[in-house]
């Protein structure tokens, strides 16, 4: 498995090349360790609270997120839109480390409540916990 991140080419042609010596590189943007893999095959990336998070894409050709479930999380939606629809969710179960069910987020309410199962979530469509929607 290859875990050494050296980061992006400067070559905007070829982002991905491997480096040239003496080249500039912009990143690494993430590093994965192996204490950040868990024993799974494939390793699967752990959360700071050493889970792993949920992960969904997008698919274009249905313009939907597929549904399908993960850990009982399913992709996430507001006002019946999902979110992030132009590329994938990722979403932490935070340190209570049992994530929300996923589906129409209500912020603050039910199980994204502060103390609900599913209020210290994060993802990469929120900034901060989702019992809170960032601005």
């Amino acid at each position: 498995m290859y875990t050494t991140y050296e980061g992006f080419s400067t070559r905007k042609q070829v982002p991905f090349a491997p480096p040239v010596a003496g080249e500039p590189r912009i990143g690494p943007f993430l590093d994965v360790g192996p204490g950040r893999l868990d024993a799974e095959t494939p390793p699967r990336y752990l959360d700071p609270w050493g889970m792993p998070y949920a992960y969904f894409a997008f698919d274009q050709s249905i313009n939907a997120y597929p549904a399908h479930s993960w850990k009982g999380v399913t992709a996430y939606r507001q006002n019946g839109k999902p979110l992030h629809s132009q590329g994938f969710q990722i979403i932490s179960s935070g340190p209570n480390k049992v994530f929300g069910p996923g589906g129409e987020w209500s912020p603050g309410q039910g199980v994204w409540a502060p103390g609900g199962s599913g209020g210290d979530d994060l993802s990469n469509f929120n900034h901060g916990r989702l019992a809170q929607q960032s601005e």
